[in-house]
């Protein structure tokens, strides 16, 4: 280069690929080094506009300068100092040019929570918790302050946020209820005369009766009973205003006591105030507040309230019917929020078993109707002799069947004890003896018919067959193989004409045929027949026997 002093310059050319050479004129020696490190956006790309986007855009220009655009090929904005595109901070500002460019990005995004904001008139990276500017609270969970349910939970972003609900705008309080706030309202503290315990007593000329209203409060009610010329009567169970036509003329109902009916009814059975027991429906939908419905599960069945008409609050079940499930029915219906809600009954508490017929018509019922029960320890059943002992339930049932027709044998329950027995059930015999009786003769005639097996006679019937113009004279005697005798006739049926008929079916016997039970039917049977009177006679046709054996 040659040149020596201060004021000594140089022509500086530097090569850039893409354009040739640029000269640099009139720089001092000092300041070659710096005109040099301003062409650093030369590369090896070939475009003599690229650079750093830090550098103002100074040796750009001077190429600008050279195409006749000085601002062409730079990001150009519109306001000169910081703004945001989304989570960049962009710097725009004026190059040598003259030129109002982008000379710097930063992505604020890159820090946690990151964003670029000029809400305050000045753009710039800030680091903003989600968390920060909302309620927070400490410990997740659900809590009673005064009134207020108020809870504690995560939020979408995590963030721990709290809310409250008041349940006083419902006319409820806050309670804890095992773990669990919740609205809570109480129908007694509206009752305006309450009382302690259910009676019904005379004060007076009045009536003052303490019972429980629909939501089972205890409240108290006074009643004028001389308003009808009546008065307070106290001397029986229960006190009443007297009433000349007592509970006559209404339809009452079983006992008092309520129930819940279909849906939101409370069925009410009570006494009025003449003692008389009437039947009533509440409507317990019927509230000021919240949502209210019948609950079954308080010692008496009485109408609830509740804030909350989600079906989650109620014990549910699938299928509409009664079902068991063990010993116990469940109950699964509709409720007054359109619920499958189940309630349960427990049949032991009564001594009974859950039975289910036909799948979904479950019931508690005497366990002891759903068997067979004997009507002895010891009995017949056709052929089978059945010993009978109480079951698990106490109901008496067969323990044990001997079959007596293996043996050879019958059944006979006849006896004190049932027995398989090799003696025949019935034994019967006939005859047609077609004899005179001899007319005013008491010797009369006989006739015989003889019986086989091994018999004790149980019961016995007798059937005749005499024609006869004038039966108020006949005698007729039966007697038994061992000897015992029984009248069938003794002159009865006055002048009427014939005895043809059967003792004891169609005919009374003068004695009772009883007087042979447990003789042995072996053996002969003798029919006697007596005419004690003259003019009239008659003939002895025929006869048969049928006894029953032991």
């Amino acid at each position: 280069m040659g040149c020596e002093g201060r004021g000594c310059s140089h022509i500086v050319i530097v090569h850039c690929p893409g354009i040739g050479e640029v000269k640099v004129l009139r720089f001092k020696f000092l300041w070659v080094l710096a005109a040099i490190s301003m062409v650093v956006g030369c590369d090896d790309s070939g475009d003599p506009r690229k650079q750093d986007s830090t550098d103002g855009g100074e040796l750009n220009s001077d190429s600008q300068e050279t195409s006749g655009d000085p601002c062409e090929g730079f990001t150009s904005c519109s306001t000169s100092g910081l703004s945001c595109d989304g989570t960049e901070l962009v710097t725009c500002s004026e190059n040598s040019s003259g030129c109002l460019v982008e000379t710097k990005r930063d992505d604020c995004g890159q820090y946690p929570y990151g964003t670029c904001d000029e809400a305050m008139g000045v753009a710039k990276c800030i680091v903003e918790h989600p968390c920060d500017g909302v309620t927070n609270c400490s410990v997740a969970g659900t809590s009673c302050d005064g009134s207020q349910i108020v809870t504690c939970a995560a939020d979408s972003e995590g963030c721990l946020v709290e809310a409250a609900f008041d349940c006083a705008e419902s006319g409820a309080t806050c309670r804890v209820t095992g773990d669990v706030p919740e609205c809570v309202f109480d129908p007694c503290e509206w009752v305006t005369t309450p009382c302690a315990a259910e009676a019904r007593t005379c004060n007076g000329g009045n009536l003052e009766v303490c019972q429980r209203n629909v939501f089972g409060c205890l409240e108290l009610k006074t009643y004028d009973c001389t308003l009808n010329a009546g008065s307070c009567d106290d001397s029986g169970a229960n006190a009443v205003c007297s009433h000349p036509g007592g509970c006559s003329d209404v339809q009452e109902c079983g006992a008092v006591g309520t129930s819940c009916g279909a849906g939101p009814a409370l069925e009410i059975c009570q006494m009025d105030r003449y003692g008389c027991l009437i039947p009533s429906t509440a409507n317990c939908a019927q509230v000021q507040y919240g949502y209210g419905y019948c609950d079954p599960s308080t010692a008496k069945a009485a109408c609830a309230i509740t804030f909350d008409n989600s079906c989650d609050q109620f014990e549910q079940c699938t299928t509409e019917g009664q079902t068991c499930d063990g010993n116990q029915v469940v109950d699964c219906v509709l409720n007054a929020f359109n619920c499958l809600v189940e309630t349960r009954t427990d049949c032991a508490m009564s001594s009974e078993v859950c039975h289910d017929p036909g799948g979904a018509s479950a019931q508690c019922v005497d366990p002891c109707t759903l068997v067979n029960l004997c009507d002895a320890a010891l009995q017949c059943i056709g052929d089978d002799l059945v010993s009978c002992a109480p079951d698990a339930d106490g109901c008496l049932v067969a323990s044990n069947v001997v079959d007596c027709t293996e043996n050879g044998l019958r059944c006979d329950d006849t006896a004190t004890t049932p027995i398989c027995t090799d003696a025949p059930a019935v034994l019967v015999g006939s005859s047609a003896p077609n004899l005179a009786i001899p007319d005013n003769s008491t010797t009369g005639i006989s006739s015989t018919i003889t019986l086989t097996g091994n018999c004790t006679v149980s019961a016995i019937s007798v059937d005749i067959n005499i024609t006869h113009t004038f039966r108020g004279d006949l005698l007729v005697d039966l007697t038994s193989p061992g000897g015992v005798t029984v009248r069938l006739a003794n002159g009865s049926g006055g002048g009427a004409a014939n005895l043809i008929g059967n003792y004891p079916g169609t005919l009374t016997p003068d004695s009772s045929l009883t007087s042979f039970v447990g003789v042995s039917a072996n053996g002969a049977w003798i029919l006697k027949v007596a005419d004690d009177a003259s003019f009239d006679t008659g003939r002895l046709n025929s006869w048969g026997l049928t006894v029953n054996c032991q």
